[in-house]
């Protein structure tokens, strides 16, 4: 399954940028690939965004401890790419891989956020970004990989 969108929010800039997003959905293996490609001509600040559900919390690929989401970790990805287990909070059990990969160097951080699910309530969650600045256009390639189990084979 396939979904293209677009937006041109940032048509003000002086140098404007259109934002096209691509989603591939592999039903097989459960892999979602986003494709994020920024057309413009110009240097631009950019900021890949991904906000966890507060049941989750986030643990870099090369290290063991989960990333505690109230204190800032910031680390400057030269090759642009870092990826990411995102686990359930309650059980540790690792659900899904995210790896990003972008056409310039970024730095990547985990931030505190908040969701809410109903008007009114408020939680605690972890944000993951990539952000930096380049000369456009920008592509951002990400791969969300669902983690079998052990007995249970992914979908």
């Amino acid at each position: 399954d396939v979904l293209v969108a677009d937006h041109r929010g940032y048509a003000r800039l002086r140098c404007p940028v259109t934002h096209q997003r691509t989603l591939r959905l592999d039903r097989t293996s459960g892999v979602l690939v986003i494709d994020d490609e920024l057309s413009g001509t110009a240097y631009h600040a950019f900021t890949l965004s991904l906000t966890l559900d507060d049941r989750c919390r986030a643990r870099l690929d090369d290290s063991a401890k989960a990333i505690d989401p109230s204190t800032i970790v910031e680390t400057e990805v030269s090759d642009a790419t870092r990826s990411v287990t995102i686990e359930d909070a309650a059980t540790g059990q690792p659900l899904v891989s995210i790896r990003v990969e972008c056409d310039a160097s970024s730095a990547f951080a985990v931030e505190e956020r908040f969701v809410s699910r109903a008007y009114g309530q408020k939680h605690l969650s972890t944000g993951l970004t990539w952000s930096g600045h380049a000369l456009f256009p920008l592509r951002f390639h990400t791969v969300i990989t669902p983690i079998a189990t052990a007995g249970e084979v992914a979908p």
